[in-house]
């Protein structure tokens, strides 16, 4: 993809964003923060995967969109072993931030605002939480 305007993202633009990628890759993402450079690097988690986006931290809820490479090579051997998507963690962490009673309808709200089908390839695995893992 070819950026040929600035595209900022509040939080919950960025966890939109990041979610379709992850659909689109039907795998999770990981983050990596580069504190001396203020940004924020997201990569397909299959392993050997190219592709991957970058972030600058323009604010505390703001990014700035730098660097995005949309092409996947699932190519390689998979351990199948994968955590939860990263976004949707990140949404529920923002969701008890600001409402903390409401836990029981955070994921069904968190499918609904972060536009994630109920139904597809790998959904269950890269959006199931256990209880514990949302406390």
């Amino acid at each position: 993809m070819e950026l040929e305007e600035e595209t900022i993202f509040t939080v919950m633009d960025l966890c939109k964003f990041g979610v379709k990628q992850e659909i689109q890759a039907q795998y999770g993402y990981g983050e990596r923060v580069r504190k001396e450079r203020s940004q924020i690097s997201f990569h397909c988690k299959y392993p050997k995967c190219p592709a991957h986006f970058n972030v600058a931290i323009l604010d505390q809820n703001k990014y700035k969109l730098i660097k995005i490479v949309e092409e996947h090579d699932h190519s390689a051997p998979n351990d199948k072993s994968q955590y939860s998507s990263v976004f949707y963690r990140k949404y529920l962490e923002h969701y008890f931030q600001t409402d903390d009673n409401q836990r029981a309808i955070a994921q069904l709200n968190a499918f609904k605002d972060l536009e994630i089908p109920l139904t597809g390839p790998s959904i269950p695995e890269m959006y199931a939480q256990k209880p514990r893992a949302i406390k």
